[in-house]
């Protein structure tokens, strides 16, 4: 769902000035992407030797960064094909990123309730996790203290009771079958993705910082094992719910200020500390925002009618997705052959998936104010609600099958 309305849970060193080649746009305003085009490279075959594997694994982690690259220079948001290529690399950029902050000890894990008694604390802390019964991606810092397991969930969308997966039944009857009674479960949900389309990045980048602030993510599950009374308190939520083994605190304000740099609109730093620097150039809160901000256009239709919708928000997490594919293209350049092979198969497996082209041709629903009008002029713009469910469907299909791939 477009910036603007948050009612999601849904599948997310260049200059992307010098990388304008490679996407058209469309009589309808729509960006034709690079991929899949005759650039993409088959991944193996019958005797291809592991340096061709390679090759053609970096070959295409370079079209990606182009396209994500050119998309951002021509001010248009990620869209359905961006959510499966953050799903295809997601493993890789784990992997990238773990080389690049050695304190990050991140792991993936395919549900976030039924495997949670699974994990061993003693070998890892952070934990990117999907949630399939929305397919939604959060982190997670796991404590064992006293016999006692803490642990804290790191959510970047805000808590919306009215399509929460914390209210969903069966997230309910596997937190309480895959823990102990005496063991704690907290989510912070931060307020900062207005976007359909980047909670894959958002959550990697948050095992980051719980690995950096890992003395204030102690006290926190100290503070979750006593009462959420006490966490609520300490991190300045704003609103609490308590959903039998765990607590939903609402837009917590008192975090480092780290932690919500990527946020996407002003209202999420409503509270926040704005002049406490957020990055190894110094920048604060509020400059970098600021720094980041873009104004892009919707067609947003009410009643029959459609009108432009003018939206400012911040662009930050966009580059940290380039960030972070830049950093796993540098690691496959020396990665083992046995994860170049798990991200060949993937790549081949989209290479082959009929929906993608299917996906290529979405018009894209938030872009640059002429492209819209046009768009709107055109009365192309809108995707009925019973095709754009079908289309989240096959998304969903798709990823769920990469995961398995």
């Amino acid at each position: 769902m477009p910036i603007g309305n948050v009612n999601h849970h849904s599948p997310a060193g260049i200059n992307p000035a010098e990388h304008t080649e490679g996407a058209e746009t469309s009589s309808s305003g729509a960006v034709k992407p690079n991929w899949p085009t005759e650039n993409w490279m088959h991944c193996g075959g019958r005797g291809a030797g592991p340096e061709a594997i390679r090759h053609a694994v970096l070959h295409n982690m370079q079209e990606i960064h182009q396209h994500l690259s050119t998309l951002r220079q021509q001010n248009w948001s990620a869209g359905s094909m961006e959510a499966v290529f953050d799903t295809a690399l997601l493993p890789t950029m784990i992997q990238a990123e773990k080389a690049h902050n050695p304190e990050n000890t991140v792991i993936f894990h395919d549900d976030i309730f039924d495997e949670l008694g699974e994990i061993d604390t003693e070998q890892t802390r952070q934990v990117l996790m999907q949630t399939p019964q929305m397919f939604h991606y959060v982190a997670a810092d796991i404590r064992e203290m006293n016999g006692r397991r803490s642990v804290i969930i790191l959510d970047s969308l805000a808590d919306n009771p009215r399509n929460s997966i914390y209210d969903n039944p069966e997230v309910k009857d596997s937190l309480m079958s895959s823990l102990f009674p005496e063991d704690k479960v907290a989510v912070l949900c931060m307020n900062m993705q207005k976007s359909f389309y980047e909670c894959q990045i958002f959550a990697l980048n948050a095992t980051t910082k719980m690995a950096k602030h890992a003395d204030f993510m102690d006290d926190l599950h100290q503070l979750n094992l006593q009462g959420s009374d006490k966490l609520a308190e300490r991190i300045g939520a704003g609103n609490v719910r308590a959903l039998r083994r765990m607590v939903v605190l609402d837009a917590p304000q008192s975090l480092p200020a780290q932690f919500i740099k990527h946020a996407q609109t002003r209202s999420s730093l409503a509270q926040a500390s704005l002049d406490i620097p957020v990055n190894k150039s110094g920048q604060t809160l509020q400059q970098r925002q600021d720094e980041k901000m873009v104004e892009r256009t919707k067609i947003r239709t009410s009643e029959g009618q459609s009108q432009l919708q003018t939206l400012n928000f911040s662009a930050s997490i966009e580059d940290k997705r380039l960030t972070y594919l830049e950093r796993a293209i540098k690691y496959m350049e020396t990665a083992s052959a046995s994860e170049v092979n798990a991200l060949a198969e993937r790549f081949n497996f989209l290479g082959k998936n009929k929906m993608i082209a299917g996906l290529a041709s979405q018009p894209r629903v938030v872009g640059p104010a002429e492209q819209m009008n046009q768009r709107l002029m055109q009365q192309s713009g809108r995707v009925a609600d019973g095709e754009q469910n079908s289309l989240f469907n096959q998304i969903q299909a798709t990823i769920e099958r990469l995961h398995e791939s």
